[in-house]
């Protein structure tokens, strides 16, 4: 394979473009993968699974030579509709086949909903007062129609909205992620080999953005905790995750008008709309639809009187209460679609293009879900690519702690443990470790997390102590209290299960005190839940 390099992080990152032996190599699984999915699917697929990457104008031209159709040339779609209509009318079932290839209609279908114009395109050719002969217009373009055998499938021209809205959304991600991109709406670390103050300030601002949109995402999922937990006896804990709630939807408003939205926004957004749906201890569609109602009418008209970037992206999740499903599946193919352009424009290996890689592992099925082989498997295997770079970073950290996680949520407890107890016992990875504050936190606060239901609750307590000390010195300089809310109720939780309830309720009075606060900073009462 021929290379190209960049600079990611002072590394090397070498993108190794597939030759000609390799697409003859590959051709087969191309075929099947191409056969049964979109081409971002494909390339994605190729990258991740066989380390191979080619570029769309390269699969293009082996798409061509190897006849590989999938309808996306007008007269041809024009055609097969004329005819099978004519047939239809005739009564008569309908297979096509194109230079010796049978034609799948049903990828017509996907064809059309790509391109709404062409829809006009059918109706004005239908029209037409003298359309080309039939027979003339298949002899020219190879194109056979005849009855299929009784085994064929059934074929239809229907174009579903859900499946239209599927297509409209996965275009919007691709345009605004390439536009974001090819603007540097973000400026990350390794943006420029020369730093100037320009550049230091745009490096800032996208760092405080992401930080921002991964404290309302933790905050969202507090709250949710909070209020699917069984309702105390005065309430207290429901009236918490409704502040909570509030200032997570505050602090959203704050982070999008500022125009340093987190890269991952939309996927974090997703994902807590997918809790709302398989939440079984309370309903939580209203919240989701006043969430994305909020979301649209926020980015349709700026302060400034233009369109927010993301404007389109929740318009098309909206959708006026008729957008796509906020669910696994959806969320899944979303995140594949931005890992694409991730990939395409700051490298596959880099720091965000991995966490995109890693958060799409970790959402991709429920805590607890049926595919937990799997799932570990997808983990370890993005690990091993890791671990072929030539150093140990915030990017394996990351990957670690997901892994312990899910670990942790199968039963796994000691296997958890033992993978987060040797990144601080590891010279290499504990250094590593103490570079990355917020990764530090997870660490311990996992470990206090697993040691409660390993029933060791004093050893618990110690762990949640040593991350509440990290995040009150992460909040003196960021002013981020996300990790305080989890650490104080990872605290309360350890010190319950010691019998220790004056301790607790101590604890619980600081997190109280610490909602309150967060509250008054964003313009709120607190009485007004």
């Amino acid at each position: 394979m021929s290379t190209t390099s960049e600079e990611v992080d002072g590394l090397p990152k070498v993108r190794k473009w597939a030759t000609e032996h390799e697409f003859t190599k590959h051709r087969k699984v191309i075929t099947e993968l191409y056969a049964d999915g979109t081409l971002p699917q494909l390339m994605s697929t190729m990258e991740n699974e066989y380390d191979f990457y080619a570029t769309v104008k390269m699969y293009k031209s082996r798409f061509r030579r190897w006849g590989l159709w999938k309808h996306n040339q007008a007269d041809k779609v024009v055609e097969i509709v004329r005819l099978k209509k004519e047939r239809d009318a005739a009564h008569k079932p309908s297979e096509f086949l194109l230079n010796g290839r049978r034609v799948d209609l049903e990828r017509i279908e996907s064809y059309l909903r790509r391109n709404d114009k062409m829809w006009r395109y059918l109706a004005s050719a239908a029209a037409a007062a003298n359309p080309p002969p039939t027979q003339a217009k298949a002899s020219a373009i190879a194109l056979i129609c005849r009855t299929p055998s009784p085994s064929s499938r059934p074929l239809c021209l229907a174009a579903p909205d859900e499946l239209q809205s599927e297509e409209i959304m996965y275009r919007a991600i691709r345009d605004y992620y390439d536009g974001a991109f090819s603007s540097r709406r973000w400026s990350f670390e390794d943006s420029a080999s020369h730093s100037s103050p320009a550049l230091t300030t745009a490096i800032h601002e996208t760092s405080e953005g992401i930080k921002q949109g991964l404290e309302i995402w933790l905050r969202f999922r507090a709250a949710l905790i909070l209020l699917e937990q069984p309702l105390a006896k005065d309430g207290s804990n429901h009236a918490e995750g409704i502040k909570l709630m509030r200032v997570s939807f505050a602090q959203l408003s704050q982070n999008i008008l500022s125009g340093r939205e987190a890269p991952m926004l939309l996927f974090w957004i997703m994902h807590i709309m997918t809790l709302f749906r398989e939440s079984h201890a309370r309903d939580f569609h209203r919240i989701e639809m006043q969430l994305l109602k909020h979301l649209y009418e926020l980015t349709t008209t700026t302060p400034s009187g233009s369109r927010h970037a993301t404007s389109f992206l929740w318009r098309t999740l909206w959708g006026g209460g008729k957008g796509i499903a906020r669910d696994r599946h959806h969320l899944r193919m979303c995140t594949a679609a931005a890992v694409e352009q991730f990939a395409r424009h700051i490298g596959y290996m880099h720091p965000r293009t991995v966490e995109l890689l890693n958060f799409s592992i970790f959402s991709s099925t429920p805590a607890g879900g049926d595919d937990a082989a799997g799932k570990e498997a997808r983990f370890r295997e993005l690990y091993r690519r890791l671990e072929t770079l030539s150093t140990f970073d915030g990017r394996h950290l990351e990957v670690v702690c997901c892994l312990a996680s899910h670990l942790r949520r199968h039963g796994k407890l000691a296997e958890s443990a033992a993978l987060l107890q040797d990144l601080l016992q590891t010279p290499k990875k504990a250094k590593a470790l103490n570079e990355f504050p917020a990764v530090l936190f997870n660490v311990y606060s996992l470990l206090g997390f697993i040691k409660v239901k390993m029933e060791q609750p004093v050893e618990a307590e110690s762990y949640y102590r040593t991350a509440l000390d990290i995040a009150k010195v992460a909040r003196q300089t960021s002013d981020e209290d996300g990790d305080l809310f989890e650490g104080l109720m990872g605290l309360e939780m350890s010190l319950r299960a010691q019998g220790r309830q004056a301790d607790a309720d101590a604890v619980l009075a600081e997190h109280r005190a610490l909602v309150k606060e967060s509250l008054e900073k964003m313009g709120e009462r607190e009485d007004s839940a």
